[in-house]
């Protein structure tokens, strides 16, 4: 993450939002009982993460996978 956001603060600073979603989707994701409307509460910058159409590829830089067959595989 450090050498992302040497070359490009603004994506670095965007991945680092993104990581701290992740986290707390982690964390839901790990709490009893039925989480399914917390997880749809999730919000990146006030869109849902549907509505974001990410897939596993560097954003910016669709050509960087972030793993194998990261292209075709969609951010849920």
């Amino acid at each position: 993450m450090y050498d992302v956001q040497t070359i490009d603060p603004e994506l670095g600073h965007t991945l680092l939002e993104m990581q701290a979603l992740v986290r707390r989707k982690q964390f839901l994701e790990k709490q009893p009982g039925d989480v399914h409307e917390a997880m749809s509460a999730l919000r990146f910058r006030g869109s849902s993460l549907e509505d974001l159409c990410l897939d596993f590829s560097l954003p910016g830089y669709p050509e960087f996978m972030l793993k194998p067959g990261g292209g075709d595989i969609m951010v849920r």
